[in-house]
């Protein structure tokens, strides 16, 4: 998928377009999160220093869509030996279900770094009893969705 080959993001933000970027972050962190996308990151010295070394292959009969995807990964060690993986498509995409604890996870980096921690965990805690709350706590949570830190 030619569209997503920006080996060298000029952002954290604009890594979110790159394979490679993606690919470094998921490599270096062990997850991609919010904090994978801020500036401090992709400039930080081992993401400059991964970044290129890695290439993509294209493959033109691979289709540019996500429902129909499919990434082959080969990491290539200095000791010759190569690991390889694969992923067809992102969770929760077009009937991929995603596990409740990898939402919960989810909602819980994306929250907290848009409304900071008090309100972030609050923030969940509502959010989880939701069908549970009275109408003042549903005003809280509305309320606070309303209002990022």
């Amino acid at each position: 998928m030619g569209y997503v080959n920006r080996p060298l993001p000029a952002t954290g933000l604009a890594g979110k377009f790159s394979f490679q970027y993606t690919a470094a972050a998921a490599l270096l962190d062990g997850q991609v999160g919010v904090a994978s996308f801020a500036d401090a990151r992709r400039f930080a010295p081992d993401m400059e220093a991964l970044l290129p070394r890695i290439d993509i292959i294209p493959d033109a009969a691979r289709e540019g869509r996500f429902d129909r995807m499919r990434v082959d990964l080969v990491i290539q060690l200095e000791d010759g030996r190569a690991l390889r993986g694969m992923c067809d498509g992102p969770p929760g995409i077009w009937g991929r279900p995603v596990a409740p604890a990898a939402l919960q996870a989810k909602w819980q980096d994306c929250s907290l770094a848009a409304y900071g921690a008090e309100t972030g965990h609050a923030l969940l805690r509502d959010a989880s009893a939701f069908g549970g709350l009275d109408a003042e706590g549903l005003r809280r949570l509305m309320g606070a969705l309303a209002t990022p830190g």
